[in-house]
């Protein structure tokens, strides 16, 4: 999996903070119908049925997500943060029980405002502010791994259902990373490095190139989901996945060094461009990466003349996304919702129907200026 953890010079390496990611799948696949299973209510409304379930989940507030392999483009935003989550997984439910097959990928990464706007200038190779010192802090994870999980409805009742899950992990990929340190401009073209730390684990090493082997990765995750119709007009459902979750790595490469900015170019306009020196070590260590849990949770209120609205909420990468909707159209065979969500200011659109399931969520009607992007679907061979 190509991931821009690459840094073969200054700029790049800084560059990086949009560029956590390969975005060339988000062209490619735009007409892929992917899905959300953990997440979804236990049904017992069929005794076997098999889903092909994905999810994906992108948000990248800085600039739009096209414009990360495309210059950079778009009226840049300072913040601190991007997700990006995905999971393909193949599910099987037999009345109370399920088991599941799924892989799952993501870059969760925060960093100060002053990364973010060096980052940015840099990469357009603007002026640079004058004996200012940047203050750089960046927090990496990325992970990849295969799932196979193990769920069963352990309480059903009129009023309340619940079930249970875990999960068997093979790490597959692994970079978990932080960069600290200051970076001072020397002039509005050149800068220098001032107790710039690495400290990172990684199955590949994308930053220094080193041939290194990769380590052996095994792991457990839990989940759980909890739907309660409070009465005849009112339901709460909440879900949490990766709880209490972690992947240990065996032998894993790592390193932990200051970089220097000592070996310096320039180009013709007379801007920097750094190739970083190295002053740590090398070694391999088993680490435990403990991964980032994610919740959901829904409240439905359906009136008796107006139509059923709800609020929801889902927590992912240390950040809340709130949101409002109301089912606009529903009968025996198709239900819609809209939704609209507070944080991203993103619409979305749910089809749902007893093969299908499909929703889309952006905050921008053109692909190319979107900065948050979701895209969900379930597909039903069996329901019996």
């Amino acid at each position: 999996m190509n991931q821009r953890w690459c840094v073969l010079n200054a700029p790049s390496f800084f560059v990086y903070t949009f560029q956590l990611a390969n975005m060339n799948h988000l062209k490619k696949y735009l007409l892929v119908f992917l899905v959300c299973a953990s997440l979804n209510t236990p049904s017992m409304a069929a005794e076997f049925t098999v889903n092909l379930a994905n999810e994906w989940f992108i948000h990248n507030p800085s600039l739009p997500i096209l414009a990360l392999d495309n210059g950079l483009y778009g009226k840049f935003k300072i913040d601190k943060f991007s997700t990006e989550f995905r999971q393909n997984s193949i599910n099987i439910s037999y009345k109370r029980i399920s088991v599941s097959y799924s892989k799952q990928f993501a870059s969760f990464l925060h960093f100060s405002k002053d990364t973010a706007e060096l980052a940015y200038v840099l990469s357009k190779k603007q002026n640079l502010e004058t004996t200012r010192v940047y203050d750089i802090a960046l927090d990496y994870q990325f992970y990849s791994f295969k799932a196979s999980r193990l769920s069963a409805l352990v309480l059903q009742t009129q009023t309340t259902s619940v079930e249970l899950g875990a999960s068997y992990l093979q790490g597959e990929s692994l970079i978990n990373g932080q960069l600290s340190g200051g970076i001072r401009a020397l002039s509005t073209s050149d800068l220098q490095f001032e107790n710039l730390l690495v400290d990172y684990y990684y199955s590949s090493d994308q930053i220094f190139t080193r041939s290194v082997v990769a380590p052996n990765g095994t792991g457990k995750a839990f989940d759980f989901d909890w739907m309660w119709h409070i009465d005849r007009l009112t339901t709460f459902h909440l879900s949490g996945r990766n709880i209490f979750s972690s992947i240990i790595w065996k032998q894993s490469p790592h390193t932990r060094a200051m970089l220097r900015s000592d070996n310096k170019t320039y180009d013709e306009n007379g801007y920097v461009d750094i190739q970083p020196g190295l002053s740590g070590r090398h070694d391999y260590v088993d680490y435990e990466q403990v991964l980032p849990a994610q919740f959901f949770a829904r409240f439905d209120f359906r009136g008796q003349a107006a139509k059923p609205v709800f609020m929801q909420w889902h927590y992912i990468n240390q950040i809340a996304y709130p949101s409002i909707g109301i089912e606009y159209f529903s009968n025996h065979r198709l239900s819609m919702e809209a939704q609209f969500d507070i944080k991203s200011r993103a619409l979305g659109l749910l089809v749902d129907t007893k093969y299908v399931d499909l929703y889309v969520a952006s905050d921008h009607i053109n692909p190319k200026h979107s900065r948050f992007f979701v895209l969900r679907f379930i597909l039903s061979i069996l329901n019996y």
